[in-house]
């Protein structure tokens, strides 16, 4: 997702670092880990807000009154404490949440700055929860449990050989229906159907 800026928040609260990558780097096989630096903590449901400011290359960080800047290059991780999330991004709307609610996702959620003047969202995450998300945004609960099974075993397939290449994003899908698997994130009441 490419965003001029954005605003989250974490439930349980969030650790932010950030990795200095190499300028070709792939952000598709950038993890957090030890070679990150701690930039400091969100508490739980605090609003992190992202931005890129006039033409600079770096993206600016505001936590409460606390604001950090990410040099170019740089990818900043937004880790959630509790190890679940959600984290919820509010600056963008969903048609599953009736364009009303902020979409939640589990996982790292990976920021970086794009372009002269975008930032990028992405999301690290268990394969096993991206398929719950993407099962939940495209197949109903009510259908019958062996088409909810074809269509995991599909998106599945489809996950690790997507149509479209997007590593050049530092991604290895992305959300959109139009050319990868629609994920909505993953809701807190997720049908067992989905599991």
């Amino acid at each position: 997702l490419d965003h001029r800026s954005a605003s989250l928040a974490v439930g349980g609260g969030a650790e932010l670092s950030v990795f200095r990558a190499p300028i070709n780097s792939n952000a598709a096989t950038i993890y957090p880990g030890s070679q990150t630096q701690a930039l400091g903590r969100a508490a739980s449901g605090e609003v992190i807000r992202l931005d890129r400011k006039n033409s600079s290359n770096s993206l600016f960080v505001t936590v409460g009154k606390r604001i950090f800047k990410v040099e170019e290059g740089s990818v900043l991780f937004i880790k959630p404490l509790n190890g679940s999330g959600p984290v919820s991004v509010h600056t963008l709307k969903r048609a599953g949440g009736k364009g009303k609610a902020a979409p939640a996702y589990r996982g790292v959620m990976v920021a970086r700055a794009y372009g002269n003047s975008s930032l990028r969202l992405s999301l690290i995450l268990d394969i096993d929860d991206y398929l719950r998300g993407v099962l939940q945004s495209e197949i109903p609960a009510s259908y019958h449990a062996e088409a909810i099974k074809a269509q995991a075993v599909a998106a599945r397939t489809y996950s690790l050989n997507p149509r479209v290449d997007h590593r050049p994003d530092g991604i290895n899908v992305c959300d959109s229906y139009l050319c990868c698997q629609y994920f909505g994130g993953l809701n807190a009441n997720l049908s067992s159907a989905h599991r």
